[in-house]
């Protein structure tokens, strides 16, 4: 019996290896390998409302008016953590109190997480601890500044993402294996627009490395939509006047991420969303960015430009993956 690709990216799943677009896989381990740094928009902000550079003053201005702000990095790029502290650290100087957001734990972990920061000497170490993050696929390098300035804040450490269990079921059966109660707290009766869910449609499909079509790309981008919706509901739900979301830029999206579901639920919130952007070769104007991200409008309120940081090709990783249970099952049959 021929082993379909379906049929592997299926037993990926069972077997606990991350798709690509779903995962908490950080493709860490990896080689680091920087392109050049002459590069004309490295290092600017572009505020995507006005369609101005701007300086880091008034974006961080911006940011601490939020109700909500999000800060979508691309998980393997050190300066993407390395901004996102430095935009934690200045809103705690500045008295803010917010609660910090983390897509890394799932929401199933709170507790574990709320027994490891219970008193003063929790450390982010303890949550690591408490979570088994460093098993998990994710850079734990890369986010433990991050959980430690705002315990040191005194900031609430909440787990965003929905439990991995919930996001393969729906990864197999679409918003069917949601119960309905769910669905409806989570802002997820209404469909996304057309035009949006055909951008994510297509994000879902490239990040398979154009393996995931048809059903299974419907079936993914419901798993996605359940992921954006959770983060929403933790951010609204959050202990603290303002919540701060660490997560990767694909949530960050106004068009089809976290920030609907948000603003679904609450038309009024102030919502700031930078999207943290590595900087490619021949793509020198911030517009040149609208297209590439978005088609026809840019989905962040604020784009900033960074190095990229570049690994080797996970879409040769997730094809050794498919040959190697292809290999196990075609012995198998």
């Amino acid at each position: 019996m021929p082993v379909t690709i379906a049929k592997l990216i299926r037993a990926l799943w069972i077997g606990g290896v991350c798709a690509l677009i779903l995962s908490g896989c950080s493709m860490g381990g990896h080689e680091q390998i920087s392109e050049p740094t002459d590069h004309p928009l490295l290092g600017k902000i572009w505020d995507a409302r006005t369609g101005n550079f701007i300086e880091y003053d008034l974006l961080k201005g911006q940011a601490a008016q939020a109700r909500h702000l999000l800060l979508g990095e691309t998980h393997i790029n050190p300066e993407h953590h390395r901004i996102q502290a430095e935009v934690i650290g200045d809103l705690l100087d500045e008295g803010q109190s917010f609660a910090l957001v983390m897509e890394i734990f799932e929401t199933d972990q709170q507790q574990a997480i709320d027994l490891a920061t219970s008193d003063d000497r929790a450390t982010a170490d303890k949550v690591a601890d408490a979570t088994g993050v460093r098993n998990s696929g994710w850079d734990w390098d890369s986010y433990r500044p991050l959980i430690q300035l705002g315990l040191e804040g005194n900031a609430p450490i909440l787990a965003g993402n929905a439990p991995r269990k919930e996001v393969r079921q729906v990864a197999y059966a679409g918003l069917e294996a949601v119960p309905s109660d769910r669905i409806t707290e989570l802002g997820l009766s209404t469909p996304l627009p057309a035009a949006s869910r055909q951008t994510l449609t297509q994000v879902i499909i490239d990040s398979h490395c154009g393996h995931a079509l048809g059903d299974m790309a419907d079936r993914l981008v419901d798993a996605q939509r359940v992921r954006d919706a959770t983060m929403a509901d933790v951010m609204l739900t959050a202990p603290s006047d303002k919540s701060v979301l660490i997560t990767g830029a694909g949530h960050a999206r106004r068009d089809y991420g976290v920030p609907r579901y948000i603003l679904e639920r609450t038309p009024d919130a102030t919502v700031v969303s930078i999207g943290l952007t590595e900087v490619t070769t021949g793509l020198t104007s911030p517009e040149d960015y609208v297209q590439r991200v978005a088609g026809e409008d840019i989905p962040f309120d604020y784009l900033w430009f960074t190095e990229r940081a570049m690994f080797e090709d996970p879409c040769e990783k997730f094809r050794e993956s498919l040959k190697t249970l292809g290999d196990h099952g075609q012995k198998a049959d």
